[in-house]
């Protein structure tokens, strides 16, 4: 389900960090990002995997009609921009926990 698919994961905290890394196994074209700084460290061993990290205020511009899927952190709200763009764009937002169950 989710191979060879261009995936914008919101929020890179814990588990938008570990869902980017499971999904780069996919051939998968990701993109991460959070408003805040994140640990270095972590952004590089995503962009050796073929992650782009992103960090920005500005999560809605990322939000585009050629997206397949929208992954969120379980905290980031339904009514949070990026979410509200996606669905206007039908494309399926899903959460972090969702993404462990279809797999």
């Amino acid at each position: 389900m989710f191979e060879n698919k261009e995936i914008l994961i919101l929020g890179m905290a814990r588990s938008g960090y570990e869902a980017a890394k499971y999904l780069s196994k996919y051939q998968n074209h990701i993109v991460v990002t959070d408003r805040k700084e994140q640990e270095e460290e972590k952004i590089e061993e995503l962009k050796n995997l073929g992650v782009t990290v992103v960090i920005t205020e500005k999560q809605e511009d990322l939000v585009h009609e050629k997206l397949d899927y929208v992954i969120k952190n379980p905290g980031i709200k339904y009514d949070n921009p990026c979410v509200l763009k996606a669905k206007e764009l039908k494309i399926p937002v899903i959460n972090e926990l969702e993404l462990a169950f279809f797999e």
